[in-house]
């Protein structure tokens, strides 16, 4: 690997590292807002409580939420679900890279699974009872999505030039690899 490459790698992945050191401050966040919708959709039920249920339903929706955080972020250390090949232009969005998403949204299962627990109706979803408190069908949904959204306008140019220099790099050696074969041939 070239040193243009490594340098190109080293930015990207240092993206990367920043947009999950993100993620695990925001989903968190995320799961403490979606509890606290679900509490206030369903006052019929959350009226009933007493405030230490209100308490132990808070507390497990970040014990869960924390756990699901740190396995979701283990998940995405794995480089290869950051590196995709057909990338034409500068996104501003992570859902945007379906790989990470889709290990992102794993985090819905496990708070609707608490909300449940507590005596919440879901919605019947296609793949089973989904609250629409939980969806994470965007990264906007996120709170402080501005700095995640930056960071990835970051990832997605650093990925390009990635891309580029990976591009630009089997040119010329194909190049060179033609050279040579021509001098071969013609001497």
């Amino acid at each position: 690997m070239s040193d243009a490459l490594t340098e190109q790698e080293e930015v990207l992945f240092n993206w990367i590292s920043q947009i999950l050191d993100e993620l695990e401050k925001v989903l968190p966040l995320f799961a403490a807002q979606a509890a606290e919708q679900a509490y206030k959709a369903f006052p019929d039920i959350s009226t009933l409580f007493e405030k230490r249920q209100v308490k132990a339903l808070q507390q497990d929706i970040q014990r869960t939420a924390k756990a699901q955080t740190q396995r979701i972020i283990g998940t995405l250390a794995n480089e290869e679900l950051w590196m995709q090949d057909n990338v034409r232009k500068v996104r501003e969005h992570l859902h945007f890279n379906q790989k990470v998403w889709k290990v992102v949204q794993e985090l819905t299962p496990a708070l609707d699974l608490v909300l449940e627990k507590y005596g919440y109706p879901p919605n019947t979803g296609i793949n089973g009872p989904v609250f629409i408190q939980t969806e994470l069908k965007t990264s906007e949904v996120l709170p402080e999505s501005e700095q995640l959204k930056v960071l990835t306008i970051k990832y997605w140019s650093g990925l390009m030039r990635f891309r580029q220099v990976q591009v630009d790099q089997h040119k010329q050696a194909q190049a060179a690899h033609h050279r040579k074969l021509d001098e071969m041939w013609h001497h």
